[in-house]
């Protein structure tokens, strides 16, 4: 112990006098700088990686949604491969105290007032044109639905659906017939836990509403 005392204590042991305890020396100012531009570097080089990854994979994620959507949609309304599958997306346009519905086809848009009244057709059919026209602050989308038809008669319709679930939203497309009687749904995407929530993908449960009329759902 005489040499410990001599010497100055060199672990915190708590068994020594504190005056001759080795304080720990203070880090190195350099090594510190060196750790934070090293640590910083390999966030940047990541974060990097991270987002060509995502810019080259949300084309080919996109595609393959708009594939599965289609065999979904002819699925549901049981089309042939010649059919034809019409996108309708809708928007609320608000412009000051003025509220309008638009329904873009691919061929053009169509703005309704609130109570149905059409109000004007303009040769516009994509949403960065709708923006680029009245303003990204002034449209908002509020949905969509498709349109099948076997050469030119309408087989039915199928309107994309969302809502909250246990843990997130679930998508789903809800078909109709040309009557607008229930032909069926299809839970697209959903985060539900496995024998709970996740019962809605199963038969039994998504096909009680077939063949069910408008009034009766309403």
């Amino acid at each position: 112990m005489d040499d410990i005392n001599r010497t100055g204590c060199q672990a915190d042991c708590g068994t020594c006098p504190p005056a001759n305890r080795v304080p720990t020396p203070a880090p190195d100012a350099k090594e510190m700088v060196k750790i934070a531009i090293g640590l910083t570097v390999v966030c940047a080089i990541s974060a990097l990686i991270t987002g060509i990854a995502f810019v080259l994979t949300e084309p080919v994620k996109k595609e393959n949604q708009l594939k599965r959507e289609q065999t979904v949609i002819r699925h549901l309304l049981n089309l042939s491969d010649t059919a034809t599958i019409a996108k309708v997306s809708r928007y609320l346009i608000t412009d000051g105290q003025e509220s309008r519905i638009a329904y873009q086809t691919p061929a053009s848009t169509i703005l309704f007032t609130e109570s149905g009244e059409l109000k004007e057709k303009l040769d516009i059919n994509n949403e960065e044109a709708l923006v680029q026209r009245f303003g990204k602050e002034k449209v908002k989308a509020v949905g969509r639905f498709f349109i099948g038809r076997e050469g030119s008669e309408t087989r039915g319709f199928v309107v994309a659906g969302s809502q909250m679930g246990f843990k997130n939203h679930i998508k789903f497309f809800l078909a109709l017939d040309d009557a607008l009687n229930v032909r069926g749904i299809e839970i697209l995407e959903h985060e539900e836990d496995p024998g709970l929530g996740a019962e809605i993908v199963r038969p039994y449960l998504k096909n009680q509403f077939s063949g069910r009329t408008f009034e009766e759902m309403g």
